[in-house]
């Protein structure tokens, strides 16, 4: 089952990690234990697979643009999800959801990018990548488009591309991430 992820903040996007059941990306599964298992939605995830996806949420959450370093992120199966709220009103954009929910809290904001066959990639920073890569700390005083210039610069990649990738808000670079 896929598991929905959402930062507990308005203005945070729907993060799904898709095929809980075992899937994952050949990064994530080298460098994590995927034998710790919960026997629920997203069973076949491990909590490594889960924390980053959290981390992942909370860093394209409105949160960032605000300036904060952790925000809680919550996970729930694709089936616990609803546009119609029992006995109540769902709004635009919104969902309900049924069921308990697994919590990440305070999950620390940050983005690890990185150049792979001439493409620039950002995953969560605490993602263990064999490039060298730029590390994105929450706060600092650049704003999307300086640390999109710093970036490119330091990785020798496309701006255009680089700015697709970043959060929205203020930033500090950090080189050797």
């Amino acid at each position: 089952d896929d598991l929905f992820f959402h930062a507990d903040i308005q203005g945070a996007p729907a993060v799904i990690l898709k095929g809980g059941k075992g899937s994952g990306t050949e990064e994530v599964q080298e460098g994590t234990d995927a034998g710790a298992r919960d026997g629920r939605a997203g069973d076949g995830a491990s909590d490594e697979e889960k924390m980053l996806t959290a981390q992942f949420a909370a860093s394209y959450s409105s949160a960032w643009k605000v300036g904060v370093a952790a925000v809680d992120v919550y996970a729930v199966g694709k089936k616990q999800l609803s546009k119609h709220a029992s006995g109540g009103f769902v709004g635009k954009g919104g969902f309900a959801i049924e069921g308990e929910r697994e919590w990440f809290r305070k999950t620390p904001l940050g983005v690890k990018v990185f150049v792979r066959e001439g493409a620039p990639f950002a995953v969560p920073e605490r993602m263990q990548v064999k490039e060298k890569a730029v590390s994105l700390e929450v706060g600092g005083k650049d704003e999307k488009m300086k640390a999109a210039k710093k970036i490119a610069k330091l990785l020798s990649c496309e701006l255009d591309e680089l700015m697709q990738l970043l959060p929205s808000g203020g930033m500090r670079v950090v080189w050797g991430g």
